[in-house]
């Protein structure tokens, strides 16, 4: 964390930045006592045309702009300066608590489902060239729908925690509005995507390793016909072992439920059975590891049929391209095996940060309604806040962070006028 303290005569005074590892930075704008409202506006108009995202809130004991989306401090002091919210020489004080350095072991963990997508990608590429070369329908279809669960798997796995913090605060919007709650006129509405597609990207987002997984186990079923029809005709049978032992893994990786990380690696009730039970913790940490492990041993069933295609036709080119997808996919199996389908689990729940801009955005609908139902719409907000495993604390604690936003933005300079003259008819109670 790090404090730029600017002159007093700035509209802006002071920007302190927050850092976590994995995560963008984040901001909090302190507006000057005698700011007027138009250069309020200026500056919150500013940082929406260059994409950033802007929410009053309160924090650290006081009105702020929190901003995020920016790349780093010297991008926002940078944007800042040019457009003259501040003045003078900014007085920079580090300070300890934070940082946003990942380990090599993190930063690996935050980034092997795209990892394993490509390299399933380069794998599927040789499989379906294999196909056409031996004129095999079955394998070809089978090496698209891997590629297309591949493609998946690269563009949609390991999505920036940022992204499912926007995510929440659609739903949240879309349930302040069932609600019939009615939503800041400063509100930056996300107006990137239609609703359909927006809810269609969010759920690959959420699942890419469940999607991913799907599409490859129709994929092992057009490679089980393939295995039967080369098996039929010339005796071969690595590649049917292939499809089954694909088709199992794949199905076994997506139905056992993975555990989160606040879970007990071990109940008493399992204490008699140790073995069992270990074994059972391993696979539930990480159901991954069974399709990225157990894919080993298909594998090597596409390593025999590699090779059986060299010991029947050595000119011909096909068992080349079967041997490099056999060594492409050993490293996506890699990669899988060290990944989580819950994102939770790498990345972990919110920030303070993330939190306080999703209960600041609920707080600016509780502050807009009447003030008999502030407090009860509150309440409905946390119980729907906290359905979502990202989300820090209960219920109870939520509504009550809702509440104390609410009751701040009454008297937050970075809130429009008709906001808070809407709040000051009926304060929060």
């Amino acid at each position: 964390m790090s404090t730029y303290q600017y002159a007093d005569t700035s509209p802006v005074t002071q920007a302190t930045f927050h850092h976590t590892p994995g995560r963008s930075p984040v901001a909090l704008l302190l507006a000057a006592e005698s700011i007027s409202h138009e250069q309020l506006s200026a500056v919150r108009h500013a940082l929406e045309a260059v994409g950033w995202e802007s929410i009053p809130a309160f924090a650290e004991g006081r009105p702020v702009l929190q901003i995020s989306g920016f790349k780093n401090e010297s991008d926002l002091d940078a944007f800042l300066r040019k457009n003259r919210f501040v003045e003078g020489q900014a007085i920079i004080t580090p300070q300890a608590g934070d940082s946003s350095t990942l380990t090599p072991k993190q930063r690996l963990q935050r980034k092997s489902l795209k990892l394993a997508g490509l390299f399933d990608v380069a794998g599927d590429v040789g499989l379906i060239a294999d196909g056409i070369k031996n004129r095999d329908p079955y394998r070809v279809a089978g090496g698209g729908l891997f590629t297309l669960a591949a493609v998946n798997l690269a563009h949609f796995g390991n999505a920036r925690p940022e992204h499912y913090a926007h995510e929440v605060e659609d739903d949240l919007r879309n349930f302040i509005r069932k609600e019939g709650g009615v939503l800041p006129e400063d509100d930056r509405q996300t107006k990137r995507h239609g609703r359909a597609l927006m809810k269609a990207r969010n759920f690959l987002y959420r699942y890419p390793a469940q999607v991913a997984l799907g599409l490859s186990a129709i994929g092992a079923g057009t490679s089980i016909l393939s295995g039967i029809k080369r098996n039929r005709a010339d005796g071969e049978w690595g590649g049917l072992g292939f499809g089954i032992s694909l088709l199992g893994l794949k199905l076994a990786s997506i139905l056992i439920p993975e555990k989160p990380k606040t879970e007990k690696t071990q109940d008493k009730a399992s204490q008699h059975h140790e073995l069992i039970g270990k074994a059972v913790d391993w696979v539930r940490e990480k159901p991954l590891r069974i399709y990225g492990y157990g894919m080993f041993v298909a594998d090597v069933f596409l390593g025999i049929n590699a090779f059986q295609q060299f010991k029947k036709a050595p000119k011909q080119l096909g068992y080349v391209f079967t041997a490099g997808s056999t060594v492409s996919y050993m490293l996506e199996d890699i990669m899988m095996a060290i990944s989580h389908k819950d994102h939770v689990n790498v990345d972990g729940k919110f920030t303070s940060d993330e939190q306080r801009g999703i209960e600041a955005l609920a707080a600016a609908a509780v502050a807009a309604a009447p003030g008999e139902k502030r407090v009860p719409m509150a309440q409905r907000l946390g119980e729907f806040l906290v359905k979502r495993k990202e989300m820090q604390g209960d219920a109870g604690s939520i509504s009550r962070s809702i509440i104390e936003q609410a009751e701040h933005r009454q008297d937050n300079p970075w809130v429009s006028r008709s906001s808070r003259a809407e709040m000051d008819a009926a304060p929060v109670r």
